[in-house]
């Protein structure tokens, strides 16, 4: 049977520094939090996307989600898309904003 979503996308979430009762700079941090399936496929040649910013972009995958995510993306964020077996596939940021659809979502990175 095909897996329609065989993939895991996780996004990085930055926590701002902050200055503790001491006076102590304490630095923000970084961490790729959620899992949530997905199916990452490669742009198999040079095609370029043109945004709704005007701007086109040689995109190397096209992330394909359910239109059940809670969370919505936006151009510019970090994400990670791991396999069935924990491998990191990709590490990439967003490019233009998602399209949500009724049948699901398409992510450009």
């Amino acid at each position: 049977m095909l897996d329609k979503r065989p993939h895991i996308l996780k996004y990085q979430v930055l926590t701002d520094g902050y200055e503790d009762n001491d006076g102590n700079w304490i630095a923000g941090k970084s961490e790729f939090v959620g899992e949530i399936p997905c199916r990452a496929v490669p742009n198999g040649k040079a095609v370029e996307r043109l945004f709704e910013d005007g701007k086109t972009f040689v995109y190397s995958h096209t992330i394909y989600l359910d239109c059940d995510i809670e969370i919505k993306f936006f151009a510019g964020e970090l994400i990670q898309v791991f396999d069935s077996k924990g491998r990191k596939l990709l590490e990439k940021p967003i490019h233009g904003n998602p399209e949500y659809r009724q049948l699901g979502a398409k992510i450009y990175v």
